[in-house]
């Protein structure tokens, strides 16, 4: 009976003691800020047009702006967008910190199948055109390379960017470039995207700012 009740009291004396520490630890703990992770389906309620308002709605507060660049900063994706006329988006593009499999952002190309980022390849978007051309840019800083091609409907044309960045805010997939012959070496079926962007215009979005994640 004894040994029963000492069991109980000791039981009851740990857990009791076990909160305790646990309260003051949270109590005393300084707290920490944790990013959450991107909408899965931002290209479907992002595109270029839509009013800054309804961005600022999916996306939340930037955690920069610098001129007509907003930086929204997630676990698994760095997104930013354009603004000229301070109203509406000019272009919105997403840079991942990483390929993850839990990463993938599906991007709506009319009625055709989407393409993914962090999934999809260089040589799925040769296979929707193939004449387009790669584009290469690089400074001490960052190395970048992309296609940029327009599907849509007559009178209404989006600029879609696929490609590759490496910069202190994003690890790029293995590729292997050719710089002798200045060309993408790889096979571009084996390269997967880890930047796109969506543009109203030509050659805007190549623009992107990855400073604004450092």
């Amino acid at each position: 009976m004894l040994e029963s009740l000492g069991a109980v009291a000791w039981k009851l004396a740990t857990s009791f003691g076990g909160k305790l520490i646990d309260w003051l630890i949270a109590r005393f703990k300084r707290p920490s800020i944790s990013l959450k992770r991107a909408p899965e389906n931002l290209f479907h309620h992002i595109v270029p047009g839509t009013s800054l308002v309804r961005a600022r709605e999916v996306l939340g507060i930037p955690h920069r702006v610098d001129g007509e660049w907003q930086s929204f900063a997630f676990s698994d994706a760095h997104v930013q967008i354009s603004s000229k006329d301070g109203q509406s988006v000019n272009w919105i593009a997403v840079l991942l910190p990483k390929l993850d499999r839990r990463a993938h952002f599906p991007i709506g190309i009319g009625a055709m199948k989407p393409l993914v980022l962090g999934k999809s390849t260089l040589g799925d978007v040769l296979a929707l055109d193939p004449d387009a051309k790669i584009k290469r840019e690089n400074s001490t800083k960052h190395w970048c390379f992309w296609i940029e091609c327009y599907f849509g409907f007559s009178g209404l044309y989006r600029h879609y960017l696929f490609g590759v960045m490496e910069a202190p805010c994003s690890l790029p997939p293995e590729f292997d470039w050719d710089h002798e012959n200045d060309r993408l070496k790889s096979d571009p079926k084996t390269v997967r995207l880890n930047w796109v962007a969506v543009s109203s215009e030509p050659g805007s979005a190549e623009a992107f700012n990855f400073w604004a994640f450092v």
